[in-house]
């Protein structure tokens, strides 16, 4: 049974030191391939792999996370950035799994990607999630930027493929005013920040 794969970047990036927005954490959270890995932990100097450090493991400056089973414990894993990380492009390839009932994400955050259900602390965060019921021939994908204390502001994209059946790439492009939603390098959506202090 395959779920989904996905890949990012872990060696160094480069960014801008002259816009002060920071999202302090880098997170993945996906369903992927049954397959054991041989080397776990995808920590190294610049990330900080959260929990699961079985389903991940290096290959060259890649971190390639799978699935060891269908429980929650066994799938997925979120890396935490150990510095800030600004402006730049931000991608992960992901094989979205297929299905009712799950979600492959690919999201940033200030708070390390844990919901404030009290709404009482303010974080940032940027997400896409590609639900496994919107998969097909044209696939639906959820998009958000959560600010302040549970502001959300959601959009739907609609992709001309089905996310399900082969690896696509999902970016955010952040800048000094605006934040892109980008699948496979065509923006889908573009967000002005000028208005949102907290992100900046």
């Amino acid at each position: 049974q395959e779920f989904s794969r996905c890949s990012a970047p872990i060696a160094p990036a480069q960014f801008s030191t002259s816009c002060n927005m920071a999202f302090s954490r880098l997170a993945m959270a996906v369903l992927c391939t049954l397959v054991a890995t041989s080397r776990a932990d995808c920590s190294n100097a610049r990330w900080t792999q959260a929990y699961s450090p079985e389903v991940c493991h290096p290959e060259g400056p890649t971190a390639i996370v799978k699935c060891l089973g269908r429980s929650g414990e066994q799938c997925g894993t979120r890396m935490e950035s150990n510095s800030r990380v600004g402006p730049g492009l931000h991608s992960v390839s992901i094989k979205g799994a297929p299905g009712p009932g799950v979600v492959s994400t690919f999201y940033m955050s200030t708070n390390g990607g844990l919901y404030d259900k009290s709404c009482t602390h303010p974080w940032v965060e940027l997400d896409f999630e590609i639900m496994g019921n919107q998969a097909g021939a044209t696939s639906k994908i959820w998009t958000n930027m959560l600010r302040g204390t549970c502001q959300e502001n959601w959009k739907w994209i609609t992709v001309p493929f089905d996310v399900s059946k082969d690896y696509h790439t999902y970016a955010f492009d952040i800048t000094a005013d605006s934040i892109s939603w980008l699948v496979d390098g065509v923006v889908y959506r573009t967000v002005s920040t000028k208005d949102f202090p907290d992100v900046h």
